[in-house]
């Protein structure tokens, strides 16, 4: 009996045991629905509504991380769909490029045909001369060098200029014709200067007459014209229009208008006797005839470039000024997003404008450091000043182009529109470089707008720095760079004026939409 009852009272302890446990876990499973646990400060929602607490609670094993959906494919109404889009897309940059290669190219377009618009000054000495028998001589050297540039109209606007008047203008300055020639070609009145020497005429009559190729007459024969221009006007297009024309026409004076106006002053000016003396000198002399010695052309750079790098910092390096100077606003984006949260308004508005002249500063010396590190000369027209007045320069170049780059820059960010700022800054660039690299006189009239563009007043300003050019023009170029980077700051204010009240709009907007 006993023992029964010991089976009986155990079996009831076991089947008690095992239904503890459900029943708590039960409760405690009912316990925490009916009463849920309060979040702590630190908890937070997702994005698709559950806490970070119960996103770390699940186990891999519960919850399998889901793969990516595979692609579906495209159906038939896509890929009807697809042409069309390729050719919107092509259409959009056929017309983009078309219309920026035509303002650069347009500038280059029929140049050579508006050489004859580069006004080139000459001025010929030669007078009269009296013959061995005192008789009174025409020159012949003077009218037939005037011929010679009348033949070539093509080759430049060539202005005879009356050396009486011109010799006045000169004596009322107390210089001569010759420094008067100078002066008018660095006041960038003329592209170049020409000047036949007085008595020249007279001079190969008597090297004629003497027949002696060792004399004096001969050697002031050969530097009888002079050239007078400065490269540093336009270091690239004289080169190219300037003085290889004037090299071509030397050229057509040497085989054609030359031997023509000796042969003429020898049959009207020389005697039959003087001729055969002429001739019997010309076969027995051993430094050649005395009538192969012609007029040549010495040409005077009164501005040449003191260092081949120049071609550099003064013309090139503007184009990597102007795409920097749009990068340090691109740069600079999150800096300032981020710093805005934290600033007022106003004070916001003065972040920007001071953080972009540091930027602007920095860049323009590093500007001029560079220059300084490949020895390109920066003393040439204020000494030892010359790098301050580069670094200045650069600056108001850089601080000009980037408030132009920021306003737009700021704007397309805004409207979500990124896919404008390559065209933006390529346009820019074009614009700039389309007036600048040309002279007008070598363009069509619609890139006059060049005189109002920064690139364009910073190369003149530049071109005064590195060879010296006239300064005349230095006022104008730094007030235009100044007026740029007044009027960008200005309109830059009232783009982020007019950001910050349409993002506060956008945010009611989108509190009032998620209340209702």
């Amino acid at each position: 009996m006993s023992a029964e009852l010991r089976e009986k009272k155990l079996l009831s302890q076991n089947v008690s045991d095992d239904m503890l446990p459900t029943v708590s876990a039960d409760f405690r499973e009912e316990e925490t629905m009916a009463t849920p646990k309060p979040r702590s400060e630190t908890q937070y929602s997702s994005s698709n509504g559950e806490s970070v607490d119960e996103k770390k609670n699940d186990s891999p094993s519960k919850s399998p991380a889901k793969s990516d959906p595979e692609p579906q494919g495209m159906t038939w109404d896509d890929w009807k769909k697809l042409p069309m889009k390729f050719i919107r897309v092509y259409v959009v940059i056929f017309c983009m490029w078309l219309g920026l290669l035509s303002v650069y190219w347009g500038s280059l377009y029929r140049r050579e045909d508006r050489v004859q618009n580069m006004k080139i000054l000459v001025a010929v000495e030669d007078t009269e001369f009296l013959l061995l028998n005192s008789t009174v001589a025409d020159p012949v050297i003077g009218p037939m060098f005037e011929n010679l540039l009348r033949a070539n109209r093509r080759l430049g606007h060539y202005v005879i200029a009356n050396v009486t008047e011109l010799s006045q203008v000169a004596n009322k300055r107390n210089i001569t014709l010759f420094e008067e020639l100078e002066s008018t070609v660095h006041e960038h009145k003329y592209w170049a200067a020409l000047h036949v020497d007085a008595n020249t005429s007279a001079i190969v009559y008597d090297l004629l007459l003497s027949g002696n190729t060792l004399s004096q007459d001969a050697a002031s024969v050969e530097l009888a014209i002079t050239v007078i221009y400065e490269s540093g006007r336009h270091f690239s297009a004289l080169s190219q229009y300037v003085t290889k024309n004037v090299r071509r026409i030397q050229l057509d004076w040497i085989n054609n208008y030359a031997p023509l106006a000796y042969g003429n002053m020898i049959q009207a000016y020389l005697t039959p006797l003087q001729q055969a003396s002429l001739i019997s000198l010309a076969n027995s002399s051993s430094a050649g005839a005395s009538f192969s010695y012609l007029p040549l052309f010495k040409l005077i750079d009164y501005r040449p470039a003191r260092s081949a790098a120049v071609l550099g910092p003064s013309e090139l390096g503007l184009i990597y000024a102007q795409i920097f100077s749009f990068h340090q606003f691109n740069f600079s984006a999150d800096l300032h997003n981020s710093v805005r949260e934290r600033l007022r308004f106003r004070h916001f508005l003065w972040y920007r404008v001071l953080f972009s002249q540091l930027n602007h500063i920095m860049l323009a010396l590093v500007y001029g450091l560079m220059t300084l590190a490949f020895q390109v000369p920066t003393d040439v027209a204020f000494g030892k000043s010359g790098f301050l007045v580069l670094w200045a320069t650069m600056y108001m170049f850089i601080s000009a182009s980037g408030g132009l780059n920021e306003c737009a820059g700021t704007l397309i960010t805004f409207f979500d529109k990124k896919f404008l700022l390559p065209p933006w800054i390529i346009s820019t660039i074009v614009f700039n470089i389309s007036p600048t690299f040309a002279p007008f006189v070598l363009s069509p009239g619609f890139y006059r707008y060049g005189y109002a563009m920064p690139m364009l007043n910073a190369y003149e300003a530049l071109k005064v720095i590195f060879f010296d050019t006239w300064k005349g023009t230095l006022g104008r170029n730094y007030g235009i760079l100044a007026a740029w980077i007044v009027l960008t700051n200005i309109v830059l204010c009232f783009i982020l004026s007019y950001i910050s009240r349409k993002t506060r709009e956008r945010t009611l907007k989108a509190a009032r939409e998620q209340s209702q």
